[in-house]
């Protein structure tokens, strides 16, 4: 008998607990045990606390709730806790009708939600799906959700002081309609933000800056920023309200790639007071300035992307803006913008410089200069490029200039009403690899 019973012992001691299913439904019974379709709980705040790693909670297809989902519980690495839909029809949805502060409170770790509707969250300065770390929380991804039409900001990563969000993947989302940035992380520390639809985002002035997606201070690195398309449409913003990628004083390897950003009030990609970000192979169309490196920048590298702008195409400009709300420009020997890489680039603007370099930008000689060569630029005015206090419309007539190998596009070659841009075969080298799309 006692070997009986320690051997039940190490057993109950080396399984772990069974994942179960909880399925929540508009039609359900809060005194039900919610395990199966037929005996499915009724509201959200009566499944949650029940879950355990491994588990998985249901919502029914078609079904709405009008409360938040509160997911406070961590899963495990290989166990975390699922969101999903089960039956048919349209996503089950959490409408917050304009009363809830935010639709899903991710406030754990090993959370997966998967193919859910956010609507009506009420808080300007909230996510719509909020991950807040209390404590160190890692490993979550929002997959095939639809977020759209809340009052504040789409998702919103952040969190406690010295806490940290890790390994987060936000992946095949539609985030559309809301009034503030779709994308907004203060604290991501290696994560995937990839093939999303943003549109229409950033239609009121919710934060001093915004952009469809915008990462701020350097508790954010290692972000991945890919294969997204981004049409916030042009609601008339002040300059900063409507960019489509905002990279401003983060942490090393940001990369931004193969994103499509069309239609925005400010900058389609602006990186402000920072280092080693990577912005390549990008069609940006239809914006104010295509690609804008801001206040400091070092080592960037901007390279094989497509602009077609309406002022500015390719801006390096070191600016002092003396501590405003984030602190300092980061300095190297003195210098606001050094080491910084732009090749092989297509740019075209409409109404100033295709190429613009100025407050350092145009340091191109000596220790820690900046690189610009190989680059295809054109645009309706003849200075194609503003260096420093100078305009000039060829690049092979000034030896100074020390911009090697750059080319004129002559605008016969961009179709405005599509933004298709057609270079001859020669120029293969030049802009992004996808370009047209």
């Amino acid at each position: 008998m006692l070997l009986l019973r320690c051997a039940l012992l190490i057993l109950t001691l080396a399984c772990p607990a069974i994942a179960r299913d909880y399925f929540v439904a508009p039609r359900g019974d809060d005194s039900a045990d919610g395990l199966t379709p037929a005996t499915a709980l009724k509201t959200l705040a009566s499944a949650t606390p029940r879950l355990r790693p491994g588990d998985a909670l249901r919502l029914q297809r078609g079904g709405v709730w009008s409360e938040t989902l509160r997911l406070t519980v961590s899963g495990e690495p290989k166990r975390p806790i699922r969101v999903v839909a089960y039956g048919g029809g349209e996503p089950p949805t959490i409408d917050g009708g304009g009363k809830l502060d935010i639709g899903i409170d991710a406030s754990a770790s090993y959370l997966s939600i998967d193919g859910l509707r956010v609507t009506g969250a009420a808080a300007p300065d909230r996510g719509a799906i909020t991950v807040w770390a209390h404590d160190d929380i890692s490993g979550v991804s929002i997959e095939h959700c639809d977020i759209v039409d809340n009052a504040g900001r789409g998702i919103w990563i952040a969190g406690e002081a010295g806490r940290q969000v890790g390994w987060v993947f936000v992946h095949h989302n539609t985030i559309d309609r809301n009034a503030g940035c779709g994308f907004l992380a203060t604290k991501l520390n290696v994560g995937w933000i990839v093939d999303n639809n943003l549109a229409g985002n950033c239609g009121k002035t919710v934060d001093p800056w915004q952009a469809a997606i915008r990462v701020w201070s350097a508790d954010v690195r290692q972000l991945y920023i890919a294969n997204n398309r981004i049409d916030n449409g042009l609601h008339g913003l002040e300059r900063g309200a409507g960019m489509g990628v905002h990279i401003d004083e983060t942490g090393d390897g940001v990369c931004v790639v193969g994103n499509d950003i069309r239609h925005c009030d400010a900058s389609g990609i602006e990186i402000e007071n920072t280092r080693g970000v990577l912005a390549r192979d990008n069609v940006i169309f239809d914006v104010d300035t295509g690609i804008f490196v801001y206040r400091a920048g070092h080592s960037h590298r901007i390279e094989h992307n497509t602009v077609v702008a309406r002022s500015l195409g390719i801006v390096l400009q070191g600016w002092l803006a003396h501590g405003v709300d984030a602190g300092p420009e980061t300095r190297v020997d003195g210098e606001l913008l050094t080491g910084n890489t732009v090749t092989a680039n297509v740019a075209v603007a409409d109404r100033w410089a295709s190429l613009k370099l100025v407050g350092g930008g145009e340091r191109l000689e000596g220790p820690h200069a900046n690189i610009v060569a190989d680059n295809a630029l054109g645009g309706e005015r003849p200075e194609l490029v503003e260096l420093g206090n100078r305009h000039f419309d060829t690049y092979s007539s000034d030896p100074a200039l020390k911009i090697a190998k750059n080319f004129a596009i002559s605008p016969p070659f961009l179709d405005r009403a599509t933004g298709k841009l057609t270079l001859p075969s020669d120029w293969a080298p030049y802009g992004a690899r996808q370009f047209p799309r």
